[in-house]
C-alpha cells in the first residue's frame, strides 16, 4: 500500500515528537524499534535518495505519493525530487499535487 502510513512511519513520527519534547529515552525506544525491524536501511548510493527511479526505496519510511496535475504538462520532469518539492521561488515546480 504505497503512500499509506505504516507502523514504522507511526513509530518514527512518535520518536520525533518525543525528541522535540526532549524525552530522549522515549524517542530512543521508538527509533530503536524502527531500526531493529530491519524493514528500512540506508541506500548505498546517496543519489538514489533523490532520483525518481528509486522512489519508495528501503530508506523511505513515509513517502507522499505525487502525480502530475496536468496531463501533458509542458515542463520537462526532472529526475530529482527537489524540483517537485521546492516552491517555484526556489526553482521548483508547482505542477504536482498529492494524490490522496
Amino acid at each position: 500500500d504505497l503512500g499509506r502510513a505504516t507502523s514504522g512511519a507511526a513509530k518514527s513520527l512518535l520518536g520525533k515528537v518525543y525528541l522535540y519534547m526532549k524525552h530522549y529515552e522515549n524517542a530512543e525506544k521508538y527509533f530503536r524499534e524502527v531500526i531493529e525491524s530491519h524493514t528500512y536501511h540506508l541506500m548505498d548510493d546517496f543519489n538514489h535518495i533523490i532520483n525518481r527511479n528509486y522512489e519508495n526505496n528501503a530508506e523511505s519510511i513515509f513517502e507522499i505519493q505525487f502525480a502530475s496535475a496536468a496531463a501533458g504538462a509542458t515542463q520537462n520532469v526532472s529526475d530529482h525530487r527537489e524540483y517537485h518539492q521546492w516552491p517555484q521561488v526556489n526553482g521548483g515546480s508547482s505542477e504536482l499535487s498529492p494524490t490522496q
